[in-house]
């Protein structure tokens, strides 16, 4: 028979540890991930980061070589562009060789009035088909009055006068642009300062 001291209400008074039963776990032991997993959320977060770097310099690499191919079709695009507004410079040249040849018509035409007569009409073919290169981006370089350019202009001839040093006195031959291209230079004649008077001779 069990003694009354051996249990109390029907449980054992002292029962020793379970049999097989590890220690309890200690309270720093609840929720500490594995060293393992721990390393690998590390690692993850790197790939990602290292992800993220390639795929941005990937998009500026992307975005560098679209800027690069725009700028190269506007230069191709310009280029052609070019060609086709002065594709008309050699005829440009070769007309104005005719409107030379009027020009010197007309004016070795003055001496009678049939002469005179002739002129006329010859200088209003001559108006005429530089008002018909005009049309066409052709224009006469204004050059009489002007300050010497020398990329607009080709001196000829200088000569001592008042005026200003290097101003355009007369035009021989006028120049021609097309659409703001020079063609041809005008050939003209300008001023130089006149020579300082000679010192009175003293001696004798």
């Amino acid at each position: 028979m069990t003694s009354p001291d051996d249990t109390t209400g029907g449980t054992p008074r002292d029962a020793g540890p379970t049999p097989g039963a590890g220690p309890a776990p200690g309270p720093d032991a609840a929720g500490a991930p594995p060293p393992d997993a721990a390393a690998s959320a590390t690692t993850a977060g790197d790939d990602v980061a290292a992800l993220r770097a390639t795929i941005a310099s990937l998009e500026d690499r992307l975005r560098r070589t679209q800027a690069e191919f725009v700028n190269d079709l506007r230069r191709v695009q310009r280029q052609a562009d070019e060609r086709v507004r002065y594709a008309a410079q050699p005829v440009v040249e070769d007309v104005l060789g005719v409107a030379d040849a009027l020009h010197r018509a007309v004016e070795g035409l003055k001496d009678s009035e049939h002469e005179r007569r002739v002129a006329e009409g010859l200088h209003m073919v001559e108006r005429q088909l530089i008002d018909g290169l005009a049309r066409h981006g052709v224009a006469r370089i204004d050059a009489a009055g002007k300050p010497f350019d020398p990329a607009l202009h080709e001196a000829i001839l200088e000569v001592e006068s008042p005026a200003a040093a290097r101003t355009v006195l007369q035009v021989v031959r006028p120049g021609f642009t097309l659409h703001g291209r020079l063609v041809r230079a005008a050939h003209v004649i300008v001023s130089k300062p006149a020579a300082p008077p000679a010192a009175p001779d003293t001696k004798g």
